[in-house]
């Protein structure tokens, strides 16, 4: 179709145009609009400095960007490898606490402290599900019926109790002999505030008998005198 006389476009350019305005915009990224009826131009609303290149909503392949990925991994593995396990190698989740603050703790830097590290140290051993497990892959466990161990439990629980009775009668008997020996010096000490008392006494009676012949023997002096003046 030959163009008009005015130079008005034809409709098959435009719509061939605005396809490869749209299909550009798709592959760049930028944001265009149609042109202006006014202006005419071909320019597009964004400078190519504001627009940026490539698109910044792709997916990017081949990097981890969340890092739970690893981890829900790595769970997933530790899961399985329980799996494999024997009832008795596996371990729980208190266990796995216990060993994980244990081997948080740091190191003393004092000789008291390090005291305090060993028996940390001891501690983390104890709860180490893998010390456990290599202390008691090798031994015997006997099986028992479910009567004998209520009555294995029953007989643990009455000695204990046992223990706990007589742990109480010998705190009593030692509060007792407590009490004993405090009254015990409270009368040696009270016997001997009184022997003190008995000898003050004594003392200040003796002392007055002494001053009394004297003073008799002063006011008869002391009256001889008088009768004498007269």
């Amino acid at each position: 179709m030959a163009d008009s006389p005015t130079g008005a476009p034809s409709p098959d350019t435009d719509a061939s145009g605005k396809k490869s305005r749209v299909d550009g915009s798709r592959q760049s990224g930028r944001v265009t609009f149609p042109n202006s009826a006014k202006s005419g131009s071909n320019k597009s609303v964004l400078s190519d400095d504001m627009v940026p290149q490539g698109n910044p909503s792709r997916c990017l392949r081949g990097r981890h960007i969340c890092p739970r990925d690893k981890e829900r991994q790595r769970k997933k593995q530790e899961r399985l490898k329980q799996r494999e396990l024997k009832v008795h190698e596996k371990t729980t989740y208190a266990s796995k606490v216990n060993f994980r603050a244990a081997s948080m703790i740091r190191p003393a830097d004092s000789d008291e402290d390090g005291e305090a590290e060993d028996s940390d140290k001891a501690v983390a051993v104890k709860d180490d599900p893998q010390f456990t497990i290599a202390v008691t892959r090798d031994r015997h466990v006997e099986k028992e019926s479910l009567a004998e161990y209520i009555q294995k439990k029953r007989e643990m629980f009455l000695v204990q109790y046992s223990l706990g009775v007589k742990r109480d009668e010998i705190r009593k008997l030692e509060e007792i002999a407590q009490a004993e020996e405090k009254i015990r010096t409270g009368r040696v000490i009270l016997r001997r505030r009184c022997q003190y008392a008995v000898r003050e006494a004594e003392n200040e009676t003796k002392a007055k008998l002494e001053k009394s012949p004297r003073n008799k023997e002063s006011e008869c002096r002391h009256n001889d005198n008088k009768i004498r003046d007269l």
